[in-house]
């Protein structure tokens, strides 16, 4: 009688076990995953072109001697704010004054030398062609002194307005060339420029006018707001960047040239876009996911993938795979396979 009693034991437990696995896949088939859906939208974005650049005052300038020779002396430094008409650099005057003396005497005489002409010439003394003469050497020597004078002016250099020092570039005892700048001079208003560089790409995007907004490190929680000034025709043979001009709005913060600038500029023509929740993203890879929708009867799934323009305030900007108005799963979509069942809880 045991050997018939062991074998059904064995048979009953198998049986039950298979029954029990059974009733567990029936239940995991029939188990329900709660999901929030939204809907795909058709948007005008105006994607915002990132760059950086120089902070620069909007005047700027560079000062240089207009004739060559030794710098006697250079008053300022870097940083140091000046007023209108103060002396900022001089050269070593010695062999300009001699100059302006030479040419000053040689006018005095030229003038002497012109009135006994025409004395003389009105005595019937002298002959026409003596007069003319005199007048002649009397305009050269003018020429010359007025020359001279406009070198010995010119052989020291001052503030064309209140402002600062941005760079100095020479130092005393140095020989300075003819038109070579000494001292780089920033206007002390309250209009500053950034100068950023942009691709061809972002280029053809933006037009003067666009705004944009400017931030600096020495103020982390301050936003400048600018505009677009001007836009290069050309691109910098150095980096192949083309060079984008913005103007700040006035403010009261004190700044300095050459902060560096971290910039966004918003395009004044923007373009259409599909948009869907950034949460509704599953197995992103670069600009390549997928996204869950709703299956017909609402209760099953179908994975789309999706080609990704780029992430726009917590949106995901998409080119290819979906279309307007479509019901895409966001809350609970890192939870679902293509075979999972779903129950919408919007």
């Amino acid at each position: 009688m045991k050997y018939y009693i062991l074998p059904a034991v064995f048979i009953v437990t198998m049986f039950m076990i298979y029954c029990s696995n059974k009733t567990e896949e029936a239940e995991e088939k029939t188990v329900c995953i709660p999901v929030k859906t939204e809907l795909s939208r058709l948007e005008l974005i105006r994607r915002p072109v990132l760059t950086s650049g120089i902070l620069a005052p909007v005047s700027q300038m560079k000062l240089s001697f207009k004739t060559g020779g030794i710098i006697d002396k250079i008053i300022v430094d870097e940083g140091m704010r000046v007023r209108k008409g103060q002396l900022l650099a001089q050269l070593d005057l010695r062999e300009i004054e001699a100059h302006y003396n030479q040419a000053e005497s040689a006018y005095d005489k030229a003038q002497r030398d012109f009135e006994r002409a025409k004395k003389l010439y009105g005595d019937s003394v002298a002959t026409k062609e003596q007069f003319q003469n005199a007048q002649t050497g009397l305009d050269m020597a003018k020429s010359g002194f007025e020359v001279a004078e406009f070198n010995y002016k010119y052989s020291s250099i001052k503030a064309p307005a209140d402002g600062s020092i941005l760079y100095r570039l020479a130092e005393e005892r140095e020989l300075a060339e003819p038109g070579h700048p000494v001292l780089v001079f920033g206007t002390s208003g309250q209009e500053w420029l950034v100068r950023a560089g942009v691709s061809e790409r972002d280029l053809l995007r933006l037009n003067i006018g666009d705004s944009s907004i400017v931030q600096f490190d020495a103020y982390p929680e301050k936003q400048f707001y600018a505009m677009v000034n001007e836009i290069a025709g050309a691109a910098n043979p150095m980096n192949g960047t083309f060079e984008v001009e913005l103007l700040i709005r006035k403010n009261d913060l004190p700044l300095k040239a050459g902060f560096v600038a971290k910039i966004k500029i918003f395009p004044s023509e923007g373009k259409q876009y599909i948009t869907i929740p950034v949460e509704s993203l599953v197995d992103a890879d670069e600009n390549s996911a997928y996204v869950y929708i709703p299956g017909a009867e609402k209760d099953s799934v179908k994975k789309l993938q999706v080609s990704i323009v780029f992430i726009y305030k917590n949106k995901a900007v998409i080119e290819t795979g979906l279309s307007n108005n479509m019901e895409v799963i966001t809350n609970g979509s890192s939870y679902l396979n293509e075979n999972s069942r779903i129950t919408i809880r919007n």
